[in-house]
């Protein structure tokens, strides 16, 4: 693969998400991949529960002004910027994309192999900590309404 900053400019990037047609695209592309994110399936719709770094960093993010975006939504990423040495603005397939939770996507490269690796270990951990859920949530309340029988 040959390096993206060589043909496309940060401007570029940012007047070209601004158009019509990304974001026609970017919709279709949502569409096509039935609304569901590429790492995590349906997931991305329940809201994940703030940690302190969040909280802060939207503390401060209102301290300086700064618009927070909060929630959960899908965004179009480009698995690849350059095709035949080209940049791929407005030539994109549905398969040059990725439909990605706005806390999966990157700023900059994602391979189509990283993407199913993140959603191999997101499922792995989803079951482990639902596992751990039920050994140190459940269990000891059943175990205490046994006691207090």
């Amino acid at each position: 693969m040959q390096s993206t900053t060589s043909y496309i400019s940060a401007d570029e990037f940012r007047a070209y998400y601004q158009t019509h047609y990304w974001k026609q695209f970017a919709k279709a592309a949502k569409a096509n991949a039935g609304y569901r994110c590429a790492i995590t399936g349906d997931d991305w719709k329940k809201p994940p529960k703030p940690g302190l770094l969040w909280r802060l960093l939207k503390r401060l993010y209102r301290l300086l002004g700064r618009p927070v975006k909060e929630g959960n939504w899908l965004e179009v990423h480009h698995l690849q910027y350059v095709k035949n040495g080209r940049p791929i603005f407005y030539g994109e397939t549905f398969d040059d994309m990725a439909v990605l939770w706005n806390r999966f996507h990157p700023r900059g490269r994602l391979t189509a192999r990283q993407i199913a690796t993140w959603r191999r270990n997101y499922w792995f951990r989803k079951r482990v900590r639902a596992g751990w859920r039920v050994l140190t949530r459940e269990m000891p309340r059943a175990a205490w309404r046994l006691v207090r029988r």
